[in-house]
């Protein structure tokens, strides 16, 4: 598939040799952590392994970098593609990292960045942003914050394409809920431009329709996908479900998903007039008899919100990761996510990013063509060798070239450029001066007395 002047303008502004790895730390890591994390702040994309250790980043690209505005949702498709948002858009890799594609919505001013499901038969559900003019000159709430009778009014369209980028369905909030159903806490705007619904989340359900979160109705909705109409609405003002075992109801939730054993997870992030810790929250639906009983919870700290972003991924070994999002000004801020089993054991803790969403893939779908460092004896000194063929170096010493002189006893990595504007690393390789190198996962063997090796 040909790229078209958007993917090109995309690679040629991303940055390459100035690009610098994001900094944290993982604070707790059991052999219970397995496969490869994926997360993304404004300014990375970035894959960790089942350590912690980085082995893949990208940087932001130019224009956006400077906005603080950048990247955002990276993660695998079932169908083994790797997507992520930025531009206004999302964009499609593949197994080397190029970039081959992008989606975005149509007949929408705005497609918006927070999520993207390809479906089983190739379709894209996505969403974007829409705003219509109201009159809310009988509106108490508004009225009260006297900036005038009428605002320019944001609201969420979800959309389908299909696999030729037709759209084959389009639901718009403004015509089926009321400017009323908001909650009062969300929308903070003082001006003539109103953040309504705000979307976080949308999901194929398993009978095939539709769930849509609105983090600012505190809300799910079910929406039929041949009709358009609401099914159901669970949570906020407009709730239709009896709380179980949950005498608080979630605020400002992202992530809604429909998991294998068919309840459903969601991110609380707790940030009302009525605060509470954030937590990951499984309920049991009773779509009949309209009740939600809590089967499932966690909350690292009862006194931590999170203001925005966040999700939960529910894995294949029953643990669950739990991404905290933006929780900033709260006293352990510092947290990104954390993998607890079904107990509530922490397995895996990471501090230091904000990330919109982060992911658990037990295997990848491809090979990690990752660069393979040689051990080299030489006139009694011992030299790392990257390999020949990129265009730079960036080792984790501090060194920048393709061969290196090792003096010092140490674990030794190095970067090198990555399908288009990425960098993935080699794995570890300890040089010990009794021992000699040895690789921490593959040993690899030196080789003795290489002459004239330029440096």
């Amino acid at each position: 598939m040909k790229k078209n002047i958007f993917l090109i303008l995309l690679s040629i502004l991303s940055f390459s040799a100035l690009a610098q790895p994001p900094i944290y730390q993982v604070s707790i890591c059991k052999p219970a952590s397995t496969g490869y994390y994926f997360l993304s702040n404004t300014e990375s994309l970035m894959i960790l392994d089942n350590a912690g250790t980085l082995i893949y980043y990208k940087t932001g690209t130019l224009i956006y970098y400077k906005r603080g505005n950048n990247f955002s949702n990276f993660m695998i498709q079932p169908n083994g593609i790797m997507t992520y948002a930025e531009f206004n858009a999302f964009i499609f890799m593949d197994s080397t990292f190029s970039v081959f594609d992008s989606i975005k919505c149509k007949n929408v001013p705005l497609t918006n960045y927070h999520d993207l499901r390809i479906l089983p038969n190739g379709h894209f559900l996505l969403m974007g942003t829409d705003s219509v003019m109201m009159n809310l000159s009988g509106n108490n709430f508004w009225q009260a914050k006297a900036v005038g009778d009428t605002a320019n009014v944001k609201y969420v369209v979800v959309q389908e394409q299909d696999s030729a980028r037709n759209v084959v369905f389009e639901w718009r909030a403004k015509d089926y809920y009321s400017f009323d159903d908001a909650d009062t806490f969300a929308i903070t705007s003082r001006d003539l431009i109103v953040d309504w619904t705000h979307p976080d989340a949308v999901e194929a359900d398993a009978d095939g329709n539709i769930l849509l979160s609105n983090r600012n109705f505190n809300e799910i909705t079910k929406i039929n996908r041949t009709t358009g109409a609401i099914i159901w609405r669970f949570g906020g003002k407009q709730n239709q479900f009896r709380f179980i075992n949950c005498p608080v109801p979630f605020y400002g939730q992202h992530d809604i998903r429909r998991i294998a054993n068919g309840h459903i997870t969601l991110f609380d992030n707790g940030n009302h007039n009525t605060p509470h810790g954030a937590r990951a929250l499984e309920f049991e639906l009773d779509e009949k008899n309209k009740t939600a009983k809590l089967k499932w919870s966690y909350t690292f700290d009862s006194t931590m919100h999170s203001t925005r972003q966040g999700n939960v991924q529910r894995l294949a070994n029953s643990n669950t990761l739990i991404n905290y999002g933006n929780t900033a000004g709260n006293a352990n801020s510092q947290i990104s996510f954390l993998v607890v089993n079904p107990k509530g054991e922490i397995i895996f803790e990471l501090e230091g990013l904000h990330s919109y969403r982060a992911f658990n893939y037990p295997v990848l779908p491809w090979q990690l063509h990752r660069p393979q460092i040689t051990c080299i004896d030489s006139a009694g000194v011992t030299y790392l060798d990257a390999g020949t063929g990129y265009a730079s170096y960036r080792w984790s010493n501090g060194d920048s070239t393709q061969i290196i002189p090792v003096t010092l006893d140490g674990s030794y990595s190095v970067f090198v450029p990555y399908g288009e504007g990425g960098f993935i690393s080699s794995e570890k390789l300890v040089v010990h001066e009794l021992l000699g190198c040895s690789g921490n996962l593959n040993p690899v063997k030196k080789k003795k007395q290489v002459q004239n090796k330029k440096q």
